[in-house]
C-alpha cells in the first residue's frame, strides 16, 4: 500500500528519520498521480497527472478526475469554499431539471447563483440539393447524414442517440432567391400521427420553408443553398 505522509519533514525528527517518510512521498507521486501511457502492469488505474515525463509536460495534467461531490448519498452542487469566485463542475441532473434523462451535464457556480451550461448536442451545416439524396455536409458534431426526400424535406441521423426527444432544435438557411424580403426558416416537419413520426432520439424530420415577409405569403418548401441547425438539451 502507497503511503502519503501529510506532514513531510516532520521538524520533531531528525533528517535520518525523516529519509522513509520522504521516500513514501515520492513512491506516492510517482506511483498515484504518475503518468500510465508506458505503464503495461497497471491498466486498471486511471491516472491524470504527467510525472517525470519531459520537461513541456511534467506537472501538467491529460484530462480531469470530477468524482461526484455528495452530501449523505446524494449528488449535489458544490459548496464555495473562502475566498472561491466560482467553481466549474459536473453532476447528473435531477429529475426536477430534466424529467426524462437524468444525464450528467457541466454546471458554473459563483457566490450568486448556479448555471448550467447547457451541453450541444448535435449540429450541423450541409449544402441543399434540387434533387434527391444524402447531401453534402460541410460542418457537423453527432450527426451521420442529412438526406433530401423532397423539396425542402430533410431527414437528419444522429451519429448517437439524444437522451430524449425533447430536444430543442433550431436552424436556419440561405435561400435559393435573391429576393431581399423573403425569409427561410427551418424546422421540425408536421406531424399527422405522433411526434415520433418526425423527431426521435435516433434523428429528426425537418424542413426549409420560404416566406415572403412584405405581403403576408404563407410559407413553403424550398429547396436552399446551405441549411444549419443545433440541438441542445433532450
Amino acid at each position: 500500500m502507497v503511503t502519503w505522509n501529510s506532514v513531510n519533514p516532520d521538524t520533531a525528527k531528525s533528517v535520518k528519520e525523516n529519509g522513509p517518510k520522504m521516500q513514501e512521498n515520492t513512491t506516492y507521486t510517482e506511483e498515484i498521480m504518475g503518468n500510465t501511457a508506458n505503464d503495461t502492469t497497471n491498466t486498471d488505474v486511471i491516472r491524470d497527472h504527467y510525472w517525470d515525463v519531459s520537461a513541456n509536460l511534467d506537472g501538467r495534467h491529460r484530462y480531469l478526475n470530477m468524482p461526484a461531490f455528495t452530501i449523505a448519498g446524494t449528488e449535489t452542487d458544490p459548496v464555495l469554499g473562502d475566498g472561491m469566485g466560482g467553481t466549474a463542475y459536473c453532476r447528473t441532473k435531477t429529475a426536477a431539471e430534466s424529467p426524462d434523462v437524468q444525464d450528467v451535464q457541466p454546471f458554473f457556480r459563483n457566490t450568486a447563483d448556479i448555471m448550467q451550461l447547457l451541453g450541444l448536442r448535435a449540429c450541423c451545416t450541409f449544402q441543399g440539393r434540387t434533387t434527391n439524396g444524402v447531401c453534402t455536409i460541410e460542418y457537423a458534431h453527432n450527426i451521420t447524414s442529412v438526406t433530401r426526400t423532397a423539396t425542402g424535406k430533410y431527414d437528419v441521423i444522429f451519429a448517437n442517440g439524444l437522451p430524449s426527444e425533447n430536444y430543442l432544435m433550431h436552424g436556419g438557411g440561405a435561400r435559393k432567391s435573391n429576393v431581399s424580403r423573403q425569409i427561410v426558416l427551418l424546422t421540425i416537419q408536421g406531424a399527422n400521427a405522433v411526434l415520433g413520426d418526425v423527431k426521435t432520439t435516433a434523428g429528426m424530420a425537418i424542413t426549409t420553408l420560404a416566406s415572403d415577409i412584405t405581403f403576408g405569403e404563407s410559407a413553403s418548401e424550398t429547396d436552399v443553398f446551405q441549411g444549419w441547425f443545433f440541438c441542445f438539451g433532450g
